[in-house]
């Protein structure tokens, strides 16, 4: 059964072309404009109907929504299309249907969005289904939705690492490391029949992984990269690596978690909570339970990022 994770991410509201730390609050920005009432509005009209991108052949909807007048959750579907397929059935191995290119399966995520209108920092939390999630197709369209009423203005919605999952990182066994960077030595790429152009172009991996059963020294520098202490180029430049990306591989709660420490800020591990909420018999986690664990997860992102509640 796939995995159900969730992640969580930031939203403010800056003016376009103005970049810093000077955001608008939710309630009023604009022509004193609230985000809580460009998202409800939105997210109605999807509960309504469905959206078609057409470009990017993927549907949009929202069979079911709720509010508060400051939080608003419920299940949006997701689903591509573009492609035909076909479904077998597991237990008689036979063919129980074949997809056309114009269908979509409409995959339910649960989303709760948290816009309070007296700060001018939201928070979003949004399933992930194994390896399907809603993370692009939600933020662009709450994007759109804001630069249509208010041009002017710009959603910023980015990863935001929960505490919990910060520790899992920090304290996690370390399985391995990969430094990559672009372009050879001119003497490999001779060797190999490779030069000139080619040569700059050619990704080079070195990878260092634990022996089975074993793991790899804790490295300081992923702690200072984490809390912010060092950059990714003053540890690049320490370790005397010409990478341009550092990778990282860690083993917690039983599974392995790749990170990439290229650009920290980044870092999107998902929590994962299959084993903390209920699953329903159609594979998906019951409402009511995923529901509960996040209004209590909202909670204490909250009081992270310095909101009171």
């Amino acid at each position: 059964m796939p995995k159900i994770g969730l992640s969580t991410h930031t939203i403010r509201v800056r003016q376009r072309y103005k970049r810093g730390d000077s955001f608008e609050f939710l309630g009023s920005f604009g022509e004193r404009h609230s985000l809580y009432e460009v998202a409800h509005e939105l997210l109605t009209l999807l509960a309504a109907g469905h959206t078609h991108n057409e470009q990017q052949q993927n549907l949009l909807h929202i069979p079911r929504l709720e509010s508060d007048g400051e939080s608003i959750w419920g299940l949006i579907e997701a689903g591509e299309h573009g492609f035909g397929s076909r479904l077998v059935n597991v237990k008689t191995k036979k063919d129980s249907y074949k997809r056309s290119p114009d269908d979509a399966e409409m995959v339910p995520h649960y989303f709760l969005l948290n816009l309070p209108a007296d700060t001018n920092k939201g928070l979003l939390i949004l399933q992930r289904f194994g390896s399907r999630g809603v993370q692009v197709q939600f933020s662009r369209a709450l994007q759109g939705a804001v630069t249509e009423t208010a041009p002017r203005y710009i959603l910023d919605i980015n990863p935001h690492v929960p505490h919990e999952v910060m520790k899992y990182l920090l304290e996690g066994r370390l399985k391995g490391l990969t430094f990559t960077r672009y372009g050879l030595p001119e003497e490999i790429a001779d060797a190999v029949g490779l030069g000139g152009k080619v040569e700059e172009q050619v990704k080079v991996r070195t990878i260092i992984d634990a022996p089975r059963n074993r793991f790899l020294p804790r490295q300081k520098w992923i702690r200072d990269l984490l809390e912010n202490k060092r950059s990714f180029y003053e540890v690049r430049n320490e370790l005397g690596f010409e990478a341009e990306s550092i990778s990282v591989t860690v083993d917690y709660s039983g599974s392995r978690r790749t990170v990439d420490f290229t650009n920290p800020e980044r870092i999107t591990p998902h929590i994962d909570v299959s084993d903390r909420v209920v699953t329903g018999p159609n594979g998906h986690p019951e409402f009511d339970s995923i529901h509960d664990y996040s209004k209590d997860l909202l909670r204490n992102l909250a009081k992270e990022i310095g909101r009171q509640r």
